[in-house]
């Protein structure tokens, strides 16, 4: 990744509090890099690219993280069943998660299963931070569009 990639990508999520709560955002609703690497630790990998820079811009900002949906927090995220859990719908009928082989996890896709006995698994074909983009913009009623 680029570093213009990357400073637009971390500009845009620095945004997210401004388009979702109507507030600039803090450096309080981020974790710190040392955070994201104990959580690495603990699950025996690295988190792909996007979600850690999602979880250093907004992982604290328990607004965005639990408005409706739950994003997991860095100590929620858990790996199962060849996949890394990063959010559930609000009633947990729904479970979203990367696969853990992904030939470029620099922004895996994200899949969702239907939490019944089948828990088969669909694309939501987009990448971690698009996704969040999505849910979020559900939540809070603005319409979608990719350019934000």
């Amino acid at each position: 990744m680029t570093a213009k990639r990357e400073g637009d990508r971390d500009a845009s999520l620095r945004r997210f509090p401004t388009r979702y709560l109507g507030r600039a955002w803090s450096p309080a609703d981020g974790r710190p890099l040392t955070v994201i690497a104990e959580t690495e630790h603990r699950l025996g990998m690295s988190l792909p690219p996007e979600l850690t820079a999602f979880h250093h811009h907004l992982g604290g900002c328990k607004e965005l993280l639990n408005a409706h949906n739950t994003i997991f927090t860095l100590e929620e995220l858990e790996i199962a069943d060849g996949y890394l859990f990063i959010a559930e719908e609000e009633q947990n009928v729904v479970s979203w998660a990367l696969p853990l082989q992904q030939p470029d996890n620099t922004d895996p896709v994200v899949w969702q299963r239907v939490n019944d006995l089948a828990c088969a698994w669909y694309s939501e074909e987009q990448g971690v931070v698009e996704f969040f983009h999505s849910m979020l913009d559900w939540t809070f009623g603005i319409e979608h569009s990719s350019a934000h």
